[in-house]
């Protein structure tokens, strides 16, 4: 276990977080390591006032993750170190996106020689979506024109007998999230 020096006085500012990875209600950062003793993480959503998320200490660490946080929002994430003396300043603001959460209830229907009506759980806050298809076996993925707040489309010019993946991937203001897992149809 790594300790850090006796400690005379509040401990220095940590740099800015870097983002290791993030889901669609968590945000795992790092930072590097100053002269406290343990360190706490703070959240609030883009713009706000009020930090909604504060960890409890987490020791001499130089990772830590952000829990319980709203899919497709922005946050600002700062890390503070502690020591004997009190905390240091808090880190300068990380701020980063939340996944959406991924597209579900995907089915098809309505098929015909050359198309296939293709349908999903449209997610609550996803202002767009696209849906991508390829020949099974190739590695490009063809979009299509990307779709408002919608929940079914209808892809053309499919080859007849042929087997397609299909994902479906929602958007908002933020960007492109999660997608649909890939689901095989034999057209």
């Amino acid at each position: 276990m790594t300790t850090s020096a006796v400690a005379t006085s509040v401990p220095s500012q940590p740099g800015r977080p870097v983002i290791v990875s993030y889901t669609d209600n968590s945000a795992t950062v790092r930072w590097t390591q100053v002269d406290g003793l343990t360190y706490k993480l703070y959240a609030m959503v883009y713009g706000a006032s009020t930090y909604t998320f504060v960890s409890s200490d987490l020791g001499y660490v130089s990772e830590g993750t952000v829990t319980g946080l709203t899919q497709g929002t922005r946050y600002t994430i700062v890390v503070e170190a502690h020591n004997s003396f009190g905390a240091s300043t808090k880190s300068p603001n990380l701020d980063t996106n939340t996944r959406l959460t991924a597209v579900t209830g995907f089915t098809s229907t309505a098929q015909t020689v050359s198309s296939i009506t293709v349908g999903w759980t449209k997610n609550s806050i996803a202002t767009k979506y696209i849906v991508s298809y390829r020949l099974v076996g190739n590695t490009s993925w063809t979009n299509m024109a990307t779709l408002g707040d919608v929940a079914t489309t209808t892809i053309n010019g499919l080859a007849e007998e042929t087997s397609y993946e299909i994902k479906i991937i929602a958007y908002n203001a933020l960007g492109a999230n999660y997608y649909s897992a890939e689901t095989m149809i034999t057209q």
